[in-house]
Parts: structure tokens; C-alpha cells; sequence
């Protein structure tokens, strides 16, 4: 009887057991262009070709930028890569104070 009586409390005890949490994969941080972080490039993509984005300025000059490989891309809110840039998105091209080519944001 108390066998059948711990059986029944272990096979209680085991039923109303927690589930197992559910691991959700951990978004990239969007980074923003911010006036103090350097030089922002901003302006409409004017052409796409690999790693390089011709940016269409507000003055209306044009400025080619190679973007490194390990660069955070993000376009629409979203983790992106250049390949889904295309010609007429807004852009900003965050820069460092030295230079070095941050982020890019496209929409």
C-alpha cells in the first residue's frame, strides 16, 4: 500500500513538473548612427557593386565607401548583408573618429 501510495505521489510530483524553457535565439543590437560616434555618411544609394555602395549625398556629390566583410548591415530593422541593399535606399554609413567603417543602416 505504501508503495502504491509513493508511486502515485512521484507519478503527481512528475506531471505538474515546470516545463523546460524554450531558448530563443539572441538579436544582433542595431546600431544607430549617432553625431558623436565620427563622420556619418548619409545619403541614397546611387549603385551596389560587392562591398562597395556608392552613396548619392545630399549636395549632390557622390562618394564611393568599401565596406568590410565583418559589418554589421542591418535594412529594415532587420540583420541584412549588402546583397539586399539596392540602388535608392536611404543609407547611413557609420563611421568611427579614425575612420574605420562601423555599421550600416539601410532603409
Amino acid at each position: 500500500m505504501i508503495g502504491a501510495l509513493a508511486l502515485l505521489f512521484i507519478s503527481l510530483a512528475t506531471a505538474r513538473a515546470a516545463p523546460k524553457p524554450t531558448t530563443t535565439p539572441t538579436p544582433r543590437p542595431i546600431v544607430v548612427p549617432t553625431k558623436t560616434s565620427g563622420k556619418t555618411i548619409e545619403g541614397t544609394v546611387a549603385a551596389i557593386f560587392d562591398n562597395e555602395i556608392t552613396v548619392n549625398l545630399p549636395n549632390g556629390k557622390l562618394e564611393t565607401v568599401t565596406i568590410p566583410s565583418k559589418v554589421p548591415v542591418v535594412r529594415d530593422a532587420m540583420p541584412s548583408s549588402l546583397a539586399q541593399i539596392q540602388a535608392t535606399d536611404r543609407i547611413f554609413i557609420q563611421r568611427s573618429q579614425s575612420g574605420k567603417i562601423l555599421s550600416v543602416l539601410a532603409i
